[in-house]
């Protein structure tokens, strides 16, 4: 079952304003799976874009840093680096490859 974002973030608001939430008859108001508001309300479980996003994520987090550490230094110094640039850096930090519109 797809599950309706908006409705869910109105669900998890609804529950976050019950002093004792009703996951039960909350999720039957907005039409969501009760196991699946209640696990996203504890945050046990993230929406499907955000796992999408990190199952594709290319860099670490500290990969991502020093990335990002590369590119600012390069800025400061006058010489902001092109996007083939930023692409063969990546490619550098993490040694393989990347998509050709990985950076654009």
């Amino acid at each position: 079952m797809k599950v309706n974002e908006a409705l869910m973030q109105k669900a998890i608001a609804n529950l976050k304003s019950q002093e004792r939430p009703n996951f039960k008859a909350t999720a039957e108001k907005y039409s969501l799976e009760r196991t699946t508001l209640a696990k996203r309300f504890k945050g046990q479980h993230g929406s499907m874009k955000d796992a999408s996003s990190t199952h594709k994520q290319r860099l670490n987090d500290i990969q991502e840093q020093v990335l990002i550490d590369q590119i600012n230094l390069l800025t400061d110094r006058g010489m902001p680096p092109t996007c083939q640039v930023v692409h063969n850096m990546a490619e550098e930090i993490i040694q393989a490859p990347l998509g050709k519109n990985w950076v654009g």
